[in-house]
């Protein structure tokens, strides 16, 4: 009796729309980038650190790596801060076509505009991703999963245990 009424009084759920992007498809031939980031924050501390990392195809040649750390962090803010740096890499390089890897779904959802961003901390830093993409006409954001953005995720940890970053540059 009391199931029957839960059930006539509770709101009804919308299955979760999935939204599909399409996989990249890059040619052997083809000469783009690659970019990669990151970011964490442990709720114990106060601090947060973030990283990101450009290749180069088609040999995957890495051009440039950076880490960094800053205090008052959320995780969220680590993974713009992360989307962010990358933008910094991309800074230095002609504007070829580049795919965006990060295993952060929220990050990535909100910059592509699939979902709300409504954290007053993340509206600035998503505003600042989006206005510096708009110099990117031939950029994809994917989704990847955590295990597949291992190099990005291995900086951050590096950054937070010293609570420094480091800066890697290939002169290539």
């Amino acid at each position: 009796m009391v199931d029957e009424t839960l059930i006539q009084i509770s709101p009804k759920k919308e299955l979760r729309r999935k939204v599909q992007a399409p996989i990249p498809v890059i040619r052997l031939d083809e000469e783009s980038y690659v970019a990669s980031f990151d970011g964490s924050a442990p709720v114990k501390r106060g601090g947060g650190a973030y990283s990101a990392i450009l290749w180069k195809l088609p040999k995957w040649t890495v051009i440039k790596a950076k880490s960094a750390y800053a205090e008052d962090l959320t995780v969220n803010e680590a993974e713009y801060h992360g989307l962010l740096l990358r933008l910094d890499l991309l800074s230095t390089v002609d504007h070829k076509r580049v795919v965006v890897c990060g295993d952060s779904n929220l990050v990535i959802r909100q910059v592509r505009g699939e979902i709300d961003c409504k954290a007053p901390g993340l509206i600035l830093l998503r505003q600042k991703a989006l206005d510096r993409l708009k110099d990117w006409p031939d950029l994809e954001l994917v989704r990847v999963k955590r295990d597949w953005n291992g190099n990005a995720d291995s900086l951050v940890s590096g950054a937070l245990q010293r609570q420094c970053g480091v800066e890697i540059d290939s002169n290539v």
